[in-house]
């Protein structure tokens, strides 16, 4: 009886939560602000470069797209089984099994050599975010008391946007480099303008550079 009693008393105490260390707790949100950044920043490099991808793989607009669909109905599906995951498990392994997942998915994304593989590894990389955002905001609840948390949040998606003009920076300068042109262009717009631009040899002799098929439009427009 005296048992059963103590047991009783014993499930009524509440254990107060304990707060990490102000320095580790910034330390936390550094780390978590970097994976918000590359999370974004991996999205939007391949959206920008959209072009060269189905000129080399052959893809049509629509066939492009749906790697961007499977991305995000792979996303959706999976933040459910990580979320939950996420409540009942120990969050940082959540962050860190779901970051290893889609660095493993980019990495061989860059190795795809078929439209097949490159569906296929952009479908992994949002399993491997989907389980970034539930076990996240959980996470910086349990650094971070309650007054704190709102400019902390607003810090931690500050990430996301800088990932986001990173990515699309990125790509859009790689595709400078490699076609020509000003940055921030169309790249539709720099292909058409690197070929349609005359040499400096045809300028001097007068003779009209050559079009593949259609008439060789001077002007070009920028997104």
């Amino acid at each position: 009886m005296h048992l059963a009693w103590d047991a009783w008393q014993v499930n009524l105490i509440i254990r107060p939560v304990t707060r990490s260390p102000r320095g580790y707790a910034r330390y936390v949100l550094a780390v978590m602000v970097g994976i918000n950044f590359l999370n974004y920043m991996d999205r939007w490099v391949a959206s920008s470069a959209a072009t060269p991808i189905e000129k080399e793989f052959h893809l049509t607009d629509a066939q492009f797209g749906l790697i961007g669909t499977a991305f995000l109905l792979v996303y959706a599906v999976a933040a459910l089984p990580f979320g939950y995951w996420g409540d009942r498990g120990v969050r940082k392994t959540v962050i860190g099994v779901g970051v290893t997942i889609w660095s493993l998915a980019t990495l061989f994304t860059g190795f795809a050599r078929s439209y097949f593989h490159l569906f296929l590894s952009r479908a992994i990389v949002g399993v491997g975010e989907a389980s970034y955002y539930p076990a996240g905001t959980s996470l910086m609840s349990d650094f971070f008391p309650k007054e704190q948390r709102g400019r902390v949040m607003a810090i931690w998606n500050g990430g996301s946007t800088i990932g986001i003009a990173v990515g699309f920076a990125g790509a859009r300068t790689s595709l400078r480099s490699s076609v020509g042109g000003p940055p921030f262009t169309s790249p539709r717009s720099q292909v058409s303008s690197s070929r349609c631009s005359p040499s400096r040899s045809e300028s001097r002799s007068g003779v009209a550079p050559k079009s593949r098929g259609r008439p060789c439009k001077r002007r070009t427009t920028s997104t």
